[in-house]
Order: C-alpha cells, then structure tokens, then sequence
C-alpha cells in the first residue's frame, strides 16, 4: 500500500470489509457520503443552511406588511 494517502488507505479498508462482510448500514454510509461531499471549497452541509438561510430570508420578506 506504497504511496496511498491514509484516507485512501481507510477507504480501501472500508472496501475490503463491505465485500467480506456486506454492507452494514447503507443509509448512513450514503448520508455520509453527502455530509463530505464538497463542490467549489464547500460541503453539502454548507450548502444546505446556506439554502435555508436564503429560504427564510425570502419567506420573511414575503410575510412582511410593508
């Protein structure tokens, strides 16, 4: 394993041990997935409350009286 990165060695491992063993929890594996998942510096949880921010800030202007 010469030249692998630690995180590429614990994904090999996580490889190794879903073909050995199947698959533990899918649903979690795959939330964590996106958790991690990064686009242009930010990660999907970045994204998601800068969406929710956005979101309220819209509805807030929406239901003002003025």
């Amino acid at each position: 394993m010469q030249g692998l990165s630690l995180v590429e060695m614990v994904e090999e491992l996580f490889i190794k041990m879903r073909k050995e063993f199947g698959e533990f929890d899918e649903e979690s594996r795959k939330v964590d997935e996106l958790r991690v998942l990064k686009q242009g510096g930010r990660t999907c949880n970045e994204y998601i409350q800068i969406f929710k921010k956005r979101y309220q800030e819209k509805a807030a202007m929406t239901t003002d009286p003025s």
